[in-house]
């Protein structure tokens, strides 16, 4: 299997201390001391597993090769990744079942649509569920917390079938899902409007609003788990987006979905598409803006500021007008980091840098020339941005080719 540590950690002395609090009785392993969950977690963060196991899996998998060391008396890192690896595959061989994720978005119902699937994830689209999945044995709880927030009563529902091995799996899968393509519904939307302005309480700025409920069934109908999803930060209905509209603005889907499939760095880019999507449903502006510029970062590969900002601004013509405007941006997010500022502006910021962040992806999203990560796909930037100096560099470059060819 493919169980193995990240590259910066050395699990040694952490599996020694815990080689010294392990206990074996009557072949049943355990470990005394406060600390032993802290540990664990840990090397839950420090453990590279197959991408389909979700983290309550992970976690599971890291406690049994644990316990394993345990009964073996042996708490080498080798030794370890070679237990998980075996738990791994235990989990990874179990057959894959059908569940359904049922939730629903802020879209004018228009007719039942299939969208294309993605990931082996099918998204259905319908007025009303079918009657057989029933959302019964949770509905008192679902009443009791939600009792002072009203639920909408005419989003579009959607049904997400899924196949995974457990409904934790099925689940972790079918949310993503639902995430990247609101991600993308946002994102095209978002490319063709400017700032927002309002009077009183601050709106999301995607139209798009997830439902405030999951829930996960069997092929059947019934729950897989009486629990459920939802949305923290949900007060409200969101006000619906027309889907005449919505049809117009999302024809650019099929060609976004065919660039992420082949993307060389397809799982990293839909991650922060994700990321840039909830940053943006923040009523809370500040919020959004320090999300957004974490998102920035990364799509830059560094969290330089001075980096951050010249590998942007080399995307735009005026090159030193937009590096002068993204300083600004970096200082106001400093300054809500570490001094608790806000300010009337932050309606401004907020579009300025979803634009930045919005151009950023796109250029991640055309097709790479060879590139295999994010790091490799900002050296491009790093070149200088005047033409004659460009010109300059490729002289000495050739030079340096044929010096070297002899």
């Amino acid at each position: 299997m493919c169980a193995k540590w990240h590259n910066d950690f050395d699990p040694a002395a952490l599996l020694a201390k815990l080689g010294t609090r392990a206990k074996v009785t009557n072949g049943k392993a355990s470990f005394e001391g406060f600390e032993i969950g802290e540990w664990q977690a840990i090397i839950d963060e420090n453990i590279s597993l197959h991408d389909e196991i979700p983290s309550i899996e992970s976690s599971r998998i890291v406690w049994k090769a644990l316990t394993d060391c345990a009964l073996s008396t042996n708490f080498s890192a080798q030794f370890f990744l070679r237990a998980a690896s075996v738990a791994e595959g235990t989990y990874l061989s179990q057959p894959l079942k059908q569940f359904y994720l049922m939730t629903s978005l802020s879209i004018q119902f228009e007719k039942d649509l299939v969208l294309p699937a993605f990931h082996g994830c099918r998204l259905i689209l319908s007025r009303a569920f079918p009657k057989k999945f029933d959302r019964k044995p949770i509905e008192s709880n679902l009443r009791w917390d939600f009792r002072n927030r009203p639920l909408p009563e005419n989003y579009t529902q959607v049904r997400v079938a899924v196949r995974g091995r457990t409904a934790e799996e099925a689940g972790v899968k079918s949310v993503n899902s639902i995430d990247l393509t609101r991600s993308l519904i946002n994102f095209q939307i978002n490319l063709t409007k400017g700032a927002r302005w309002f009077s009183g309480r601050p709106q999301a700025i995607n139209l798009v609003a997830a439902g405030p409920i999951s829930t996960l069934h069997e092929r059947a109908g019934k729950l897989a788990d009486e629990m459920w999803w939802f949305e923290p930060d949900y007060i409200e209905p969101a006000k619906l987006i027309e889907s005449g509209d919505l049809k117009k603005k999302r024809q650019n889907e099929v060609i976004l979905l065919r660039l992420l499939r082949s993307h060389p760095y397809r799982k990293e880019l839909e991650t922060l598409f994700r990321q840039y999507s909830r940053a943006l449903d923040e009523l809370n502006y500040d919020y959004a803006i320090i999300k957004l510029w974490s998102v920035l970062e990364r799509l830059m590969a560094t969290d330089r500021y001075e980096t951050v900002t010249r590998r942007v601004a080399f995307l735009y013509p005026d090159f030193e007008h937009h590096r002068s405007i993204l300083n600004h941006i970096r200082r106001y997010r400093n300054r809500i980091i570490h001094g608790g500022h806000s300010s009337s502006n932050r309606n401004e910021i907020i579009h300025q840098l979803r634009s930045y962040v919005q151009v950023v992806l796109l250029f991640h999203l055309n097709k790479a020339r060879g590139e295999k990560s994010i790091a490799e796909r900002v050296q491009l930037l790093d070149l200088p941005f005047k033409l004659t100096d460009l010109r300059k560099k490729r002289r000495l470059i050739d030079f340096a080719i044929r010096f070297r060819r002899g």
